[in-house]
């Protein structure tokens, strides 16, 4: 039988043309809006699981109000929005204004980190492609000249308040009114347009540590930050060790969309990269259930309504100011996973002050956690022992089976 892939050539129409990014979004599925009873029924559910007794039949006495009164009218509201807007799905928006209106910095709060896995082979790790915006292929001696002169302008290490890419980590107003000083001195405002319009960042660190806490901290806020811009939609970190990872603010897209870019440029370094069929059936079987379960949570829903009634001007029902609403809407363990064997871990800062942010990774050989909390707070290496602990005994039942 003839052997057939999706990876192969004759399937790569969409990435070598010249369509527009965007031109067919329309056409993509749209996430439905739940029925708000199932809705209401789902949250009571996962509030049950926490919350005791009285605090539960009182927090379910403002939800059975709330779907009785103002409930039904938002749904309303909110399926019309949606009708009048086909080409995206109803949460986009709010969701695009959650992650641009914090003024929290993108560092820990917002960028997380994905590092790539080891090339399989060695022989590619000394090779380069680099492409000018004449689309002409600039030379091995050419890139490695330019690296070099960038490594030997940096030979003196600068203090964090000396470098401006210290400032991108700083709360957004403060560095939206640093950044509009600076651009009307001198030149300044010609080298941030640059960097604006450059792809990305390349940030060679002269980090050489095999220890994971040293590591992860310098991925995911860059130590001091004077060797990161996290503006940027991605910066490349490259450490003395060539370990390559990719920070990225996560406004414009999700760690798929990430991922999607890691495994090309991984598997582009790697040609003979080969993924087993049954893990593609396995991932095709996730992914086909996940497409099942689309809109079957109840908190984009809920948030929906909630910024539905703020469209609207009207004043928020009381479930989204009822404390044990926002007791169940901080998120103390916030998890995230890709199931890849391109990336060998990647992490991202707790969501909540009192949480933990774990990013774990499946692949085909093993399981890992990168698991982050702040320090006054949360112990994060207490967590991960009671992890190892906790799958040490589930390891223990399935073998027993």
């Amino acid at each position: 039988l003839r052997k057939h892939t999706l990876s192969g050539d004759a399937y790569q129409f969409l990435q070598k043309s010249e369509i527009p990014s965007y031109h067919f979004q329309k056409s993509l599925r749209r996430l439905p809006i739940p029925k708000l009873e199932r809705t209401c029924e789902r949250f009571l559910a996962a509030a049950e699981a926490v919350l005791h007794e009285i605090r539960f039949m009182g927090l379910k006495s403002v939800v059975d109000d709330f779907r009785k009164t103002e409930g039904p009218q938002l749904q309303k509201e909110l399926m019309a929005y949606d009708r009048l807007n086909k080409h995206t799905s109803y949460i986009s928006q709010p969701w695009f204004d959650m992650y641009l209106s914090d003024r929290l910095p993108c560092p820990v709060n917002y960028n997380p980190f994905m590092t790539y896995s080891p090339d399989p082979n060695t022989v590619y790790n000394d090779q380069w492609l680099m492409v000018c915006d004449s689309g002409m292929l600039v030379s091995p001696e050419q890139v490695h000249a330019c690296l070099a002169m960038i490594l030997s302008d940096a030979t003196t290490k600068l203090k964090a308040n000396e470098c401006v890419g210290s400032l991108t980590s700083l709360n957004r107003d403060r560095w939206a009114e640093v950044r509009e000083e600076l651009s009307s001195i001198g030149e300044n405002a010609a080298s941030l347009h640059t960097i604006d319009s450059a792809l990305f960042a390349l940030c060679l660190d002269s980090l050489d540590s095999e220890d994971p806490r040293r590591l992860i901290r310098s991925l995911l806020y860059g130590d001091d930050a004077s060797n990161r811009w996290f503006d940027k939609c991605f910066q490349l970190i490259v450490d003395a060790r060539g370990q390559a990872t990719i920070n990225f603010e996560h406004s414009w897209g999700d760690g798929v969309a990430v991922l999607r870019l890691m495994e090309e440029s991984f598997r582009d370094t790697n040609k003979n990269h080969f993924v087993d069929p049954k893990q593609r059936v396995d991932t095709t079987v996730d992914i086909s259930k996940h497409c099942r379960q689309i809109s079957q949570g109840f908190d984009r829903h809920l948030m929906g309504l909630r910024v539905t009634a703020e469209r609207l001007g009207r004043k928020p029902p009381a479930l989204f100011s009822h404390p044990d609403f926002k007791y169940l809407s901080e998120f103390v363990i916030s998890t995230s996973t890709l199931t890849t064997d391109t990336i060998c871990f990647g992490g991202f800062g707790p969501v909540v002050r009192d949480g933990f942010g774990i990013g774990y990774v499946v692949s085909s050989s093993k399981l890992g956690a990168v698991i982050s909390s702040y320090r006054d707070k949360r112990n994060a290496e207490s967590f991960a022992n009671s992890l190892l602990e906790s799958l040490d005994i589930i390891k223990a039942i399935m073998m027993k089976n």
